[in-house]
């Protein structure tokens, strides 16, 4: 305080004379920070100065901030602790010094680091104070990010110690690796030791290191030609630690390069997983276990077959525990047993069929099995067993055994008993270390992974055992307490022993593996029971079946008759249908043949004789002729007679009056032959015929029915005729068939002409019909014939009439079903079409119809009738005659 009022003396006596003014202003504008003198002898303190340095700091002009306190850098975010310790010095004049924040002119804010020093004269009296700023915001700023990543770090640490986690880093340039603290501590190395590329790869497991150089080799192989900064990779595999011990560990890195874009360094995390693994090896383990008692279960539930059944266990039981036998024994009453069923590993002898009869066995181990005791053997070289009892296993080359009984009616199987030596495994607690060919990471579990505990001896039914609901004997109808139980007494029966052996080496049996088959044990004596009921109840079935296929028997019999009957009356009814129609188609061929006999002769001499006649009307009138040349003045007699008769009329008329004579002729003689083609009477034979003939003598019948009648219109036939060469059939029958369908198709546009709804439903919408017979105003019915790709000729008969309902479509085949009114169908046309052409000639028959658009039948036949056409169809008693 002395120091300063001698220097504001001094400061005071220059300040009198004009050259020590310019000193002081050059010493206060040299200063790096900002000054702010304030006047003290206010009751505010007001700024009288400021130097330079102040004015870049806070952007304000000396004219700006002049008579002003230095509440105006302040915000409202400025520190208020800050602001009332800087009044309290102004009010007491005492130093002070305090960092807050101000503001600048533009409202940039930045931190101020703000010293006070009050100012006394000569005589004690307050005059000044000194305010001294200084623009701390880099450091602050700098000072905050330490202390942020001191935190962040802080934060890490603890998080990589609650995950097991470490960082490393790798200069792929040195091979220098280094690790933290964490990663050391965690991966057992020594502190601060740090390690090369070489070394790490040397502590990855043996099993795992070929596979994880390889894949770094990729990852660096890859970064040659690709850009794989940034990327993160990440490998799993394990490492022997240098305790010895065995970790699984998740090492994840990122790649990063250098200006030039070379790879120059990894860095990243490495985890411990070793817990995690052991847990997921735990639930495999379980996982397994549960899939091969369900799948047991499914089996015991699918199949009443025993024999099979054991073998899925063996089978399933021998790949669960990778093992290199499995064996199911048999024991008989007597203490002897002898291999049922087996599986066995390549290389290995098979025990299958052997027999156990041993006084050691009967007089050591038969009881404790039958009291359902498991028993466990790591090896047998160290284990308390009889000589008997090594030699036997030897001869098979077993090192360890597991043998669980398989007992019936009893509902829990017991512990372990174990030679005094042969285990550690006890029927209460014991610590098992996982066998490594479990499952693939097995290796890093603990020994302390699995244990048994005084539960794991405990009945299948108990709610602790993971499995119960599979195994819970009064689950389903397989309990072995039913009332047809062949045992109906509780006294447990050993029915045998699955036994599993290890001859490739030694091996200590895992508590989860004793769980296992002990379940399986109680699943197996289910399908036994089930299997022994099934045996009780397949031989009562047979005597009732015995007893019923002799009444089947009988009743089969009696069924055959039945169906013989039926059979013989629908023959019967199709018969007298065939006969009717036959009869009535024979009928009609002998009238329509006998007409066509008779009128063909009085024709055959008109038609005979016409073409002389015309001969000598011709030279009769050239004869005449001549007369008229020669005398052309005949006597008045003869020329008045000439022309009574209009000689020159009937000179010119008679000619074509002989003509027209022998056109009706031909006429009648066409009739008739058509009508001696479509009777066929005299051809019950198949032979080649046109088909073409015997469609048109059809039409030529219904000629009459096709002619417009009465102001109504006629029918319209289109034929559309292929090619076809002639068709082995019998002719008679096909004419038929056609004269059916084609009266159907006459029936049916009679029935809308009759119904005067033709018009109506045809005359304007006929631009609309495309099936099956497209753009025709009249009723019209078209008859198209071609040979298909079969060797078959396909004949389609189409109207354009009211169509077929598709109820009706199905039954239009069938005998005596008509939808005509009585007395004028007999329902037996298409029927009787339907027999000749698929049954007589081996075709097809078929029925395309759309309702209010038209039907259309199709009929197939081939060329040539094969040699086991069917039978003919009956004849009528008049042609038989």
């Amino acid at each position: 305080m002395a120091s300063q009022q001698g220097t504001l003396g001094k400061f005071h006596h220059v300040s009198k004379h004009p050259e020590g003014l310019g000193l002081c202003d050059r010493v206060l504008a040299a200063m790096p920070g900002g000054l702010v003198i304030m006047d003290a002898s206010c009751p505010k303190p007001s700024i009288v100065y400021c130097n330079p340095a102040f004015e870049k700091i806070t952007g304000y002009a000396s004219e700006e901030v002049i008579g002003r306190d230095c509440c105006f850098l302040q915000g409202v975010d400025t520190d208020p602790a800050a602001i009332e310790q800087i009044r309290q010095a102004f009010q007491v004049a005492q130093e002070c010094q305090v960092i807050l924040k101000n503001y600048r002119q533009d409202g940039t804010p930045f931190w101020n680091e703000l010293t006070i020093s009050p100012v006394w004269d000569a005589t004690g009296e307050l005059t000044q104070f000194l305010v001294f700023h200084t623009d701390i915001t880099r450091r602050e700023a700098l000072q905050q990010s330490q202390a942020a990543l001191q935190k962040s770090e802080t934060r890490l640490g603890l998080a990589l110690n609650a995950a097991s986690m470490g960082v490393w880093e790798w200069e792929m340039q040195t091979g220098q690796l280094t690790w933290s603290a964490n990663a050391e501590s965690l991966l057992g190395f020594p502190a601060g030791s740090g390690s090369t590329y070489e070394a790490y790869l040397n502590c990855i497991h043996p099993e795992e290191s070929d596979r994880v150089t390889q894949a770094i080799a990729q990852i660096v192989e890859a970064s040659q030609t690709e850009n794989l900064a940034g990327r993160l990779f990440s490998i799993e595999h394990r490492l022997l630690c240098p305790d010895g011990a065995v970790r699984w560990v998740a090492v994840t890195g990122t790649l990063f390069c250098d200006q030039t874009n070379t790879p120059a360094r990894v860095a990243g995390t490495v985890m411990d997983i070793t817990g995690r693994k052991q847990v997921e090896t735990a639930l495999w383990q379980q996982a397994t276990g549960e899939r091969l008692l369900r799948t047991m279960n499914q089996r015991i539930r699918q199949s009443l077959n025993l024999e099979e059944v054991l073998k899925t266990a063996v089978a399933q039981v021998r790949q669960f525990l990778n093992t290199d036998r499995v064996t199911i024994y048999r024991l008989h009453p007597d203490g002897r047993g002898i291999g049922a069923v087996e599986s066995v590993g390549t290389g290995w002898a098979e025990s299958l069929g052997t027999q156990i009869h041993s006084r050691c066995f009967g007089e050591n181990q038969l009881p404790l099995y039958q009291q359902g005791e498991i028993q466990a053997i790591e090896d047998i070289d160290t284990a308390n067993l009889s000589q008997c009892q090594i030699d036997w296993l030897a001869q098979f080359q077993v090192k360890a055994n597991l043998v669980v009984p398989i007992v019936q009616n009893r509902a829990e199987v017991k512990g372990l008993f174990l030679s005094p030596h042969s285990s550690s495994l006890t029927p209460h607690s014991s610590s098992l270390t996982p066998h490594s060919s479990s499952s693939p990471e097995s290796s890093v579990l603990s020994p302390q992974s699995s244990s048994l505990s005084p539960q794991s001896s405990s009945s299948p039914q108990s709610s602790s055992s993971p499995h119960s609901s599979l195994l819970t004997p009064q689950s389903s109808s397989l309990s072995p307490h039913s009332s047809s139980s062949p045992h109906p007494s509780s006294t447990p029966q050993l029915w045998g022993l699955l036994v599993a052996q290890n001859c490739a080496g030694t091996r200590q049996w895992q508590a989860s593996e004793v769980e296992l088959l002990k379940q399986l044990g109680v699943q197996l004596a289910i399908a036994i029971q089930q299997s022994t009921l099934f045996e009780q109840l397949e031989a009562e079935l047979v005597e009732r079946k015995q007893a019923e296929e002799a009444l089947q028997k009988s009743e089969a019999q009696l069924r055959k008759k039945t169906t013989k009957l039926k059979q013989a009356l629908h023959r019967l009814r199709k018969t007298q249908t065939q006969l009717i129609q036959s009869e009535k188609m024979s009928s009609l061929g002998q009238l329509v043949a006998g007409v066509a006999h008779e009128i063909n002769n009085p024709v055959s001499f008109i038609y005979g004789n016409l073409t002389p006649a015309l001969q000598y009307a011709q030279d009769l009138l050239h004869l005449l002729n001549l007369y008229q040349q020669h005398y052309p003045q005949p006597a008045a007699e003869i020329q008045t007679e000439a022309e009574a008769i209009d000689w020159e009329f009937l000179v010119e008329d008679f000619p074509r009056l002989l003509d027209s004579m022998q056109m009706g002729a031909e006429r009648i003689r066409q009739i008739v032959l058509s009508l001696r083609n479509f009777s066929r009477h005299d051809e019950s034979l198949k032979k080649p015929v046109d088909l073409h003939e015997g469609i048109d003598s059809t039409l030529l019948i219904l000629q009459h029915r096709l002619k417009p009648q009465g102001g109504k219109p006629g029918i319209l036939i289109v034929k559309e005729y292929g090619n076809l060469p002639q068709v082995e059939c019998y002719p008679g029958q096909m004419n038929q068939v056609f004269m059916n369908l084609l009266g159907n198709a006459i029936d049916a546009l009679e029935g809308e002409i009759d119904r005067e709804s033709w018009v109506m439903n045809h005359g304007e919408e006929s631009g609309d019909r495309q099936f099956p017979i497209a753009n025709s105003p009249l009723p019209t019915i078209r008859i198209c014939t071609t040979l298909n790709n079969k060797n078959q000729v396909v004949i389609r008969i189409a109207d354009n009439g009211c169509g077929i309902p598709e109820a009706v479509q199905k039954r239009i085949f069938d005998p005596f079903f008509t939808t005509k009114p009585v007395g004028k169908g007999t329902g037996l046309g298409l029927s009787i079409s339907y027999q000749v052409v698929v049954e007589r000639h081996g075709g097809q028959l078929k029925c395309l119809s759309t309702p209010g658009q038209g039907t259309e039948f199709v009929l197939e036949i081939p060329l040539q009738q094969s040699a086991e056409s069917a039978t003919p169809l009956p004849m009528a008693p008049s042609q038989v005659a």
